[in-house]
């Protein structure tokens, strides 16, 4: 089911109150249509309904998707785009074109998000990662698609175009990016017939676990400052410290699930932050989830911008986490820590 733009809500919803009041101040009232019209109102409310649930969406995230057929390029078996939304219009995020064998693209992504029409516009500025071989060369562009909503997906279709404005930048083709809607559970859910005492324990088990994350220490175990131009290119790398020996993280991005109960190993976890000036503040929390073959949890993070490069290892136990504070360059005293 694709829902309608808001302005055309909002013009059905005048229209149904100019009309109930014609009823109400004309002079031949007639009590059958005034039952008829209110009817009708009471009808289309749910509708309404169902359509603002559907421009509610957050697009941040991650989705995937891919390119159509050109003749100038080569093929892409996926294409994953993150986006993360400041302020319900900023666009800010990565791009990352996959060919297979190892050979991929790799960008920053700024742009803008129009809730009115539905539409976003991003493109791709600064290069953070390439490996496409000798004899392929790489073309940064930019994107312009439209949202459509139906009922288990979000789907952007559009173009993407070679950024630049000259006579040979030309290249342009369709594209388009999904990302699937997350099923809300009913207000009134149907109760198992399975009985639950058996689950008791596990549950129990459970809460317990998350308490105690709850109740550990924080460690602040560093702070970096980040220019402002580098604050879109942070790339952060986590591998294990020294001998491998099957530590088990979590990560959370201002006490946001970022990294669910991996093991860290010699392949690095890698992923990518940004601070603005909305947000001039992050906090990257580690948490030891078992200590592997070796106490304590310790890893090795690397963080990478575009001018700085800082190397340093951290230390987790099940009774404190080590922290990684970041701030916009001149906004350290105007934030709390996490202690």
């Amino acid at each position: 089911m694709v829902f309608p733009h808001a302005d055309v809500l909002t013009q059905s919803v005048t229209n149904q109150r100019n009309v109930l009041l014609f009823c109400l101040n004309d002079r031949n009232f007639n009590a059958e249509n005034y039952y008829f019209h209110i009817m009708r109102c009471l009808l289309f409310i749910p509708f309404l309904l169902l359509c603002c649930i559907g421009y509610s969406q957050d697009i941040s995230g991650r989705w995937t998707g891919n390119y159509g057929k050109s003749f100038f390029s080569t093929d892409v078996n996926k294409l994953e785009v993150n986006i993360e939304l400041y302020n319900d219009s900023i666009v800010k995020g990565t791009s990352r074109l996959e060919y297979g064998r190892d050979k991929y693209e790799y960008y920053v992504i700024n742009g803008i998000y129009n809730r009115a029409d539905s539409s976003i516009y991003f493109s791709e500025n600064v290069e953070i990662d390439v490996n496409v071989g000798m004899l392929t060369s790489t073309v940064m562009g930019n994107y312009t698609m439209k949202l459509k909503v139906y009922d288990t997906v979000m789907r952007f279709e559009g173009k993407w175009r070679e950024n630049g404005e000259g006579l040979l930048s030309q290249m342009a083709t369709r594209v388009w990016l999904e990302k699937s809607l997350k099923k809300e559970q009913s207000i009134n859910p149907v109760p198992e017939l399975k009985p639950t005492v058996q689950n008791e324990p596990e549950k129990i088990r459970q809460e317990e676990k998350a308490a105690e994350k709850k109740e550990r220490e924080i460690i602040i175990q560093r702070q970096i400052e980040i220019d402002t131009i580098e604050q879109d290119t942070i790339r952060i790398d986590i591998i294990d410290n020294a001998k491998i020996d099957n530590d088990v993280i979590s990560l959370y991005l201002d006490d946001s699930l970022l990294i669910n109960r991996a093991t860290i190993s010699g392949t690095p976890l890698t992923f990518y932050i940004y601070l603005s000036r909305d947000h001039t503040y992050r906090s990257l929390r580690l948490v030891a989830e078992s200590y592997g073959n070796m106490p304590p949890c310790t890893a090795h993070m690397k963080v990478t911008t575009c001018k700085s490069l800082y190397r340093f290892d951290l230390r987790s136990t099940y009774q404190s986490d080590a922290v990684v504070e970041f701030y916009l360059k001149g906004t350290k005293n105007a934030n709390p820590t996490s202690r």
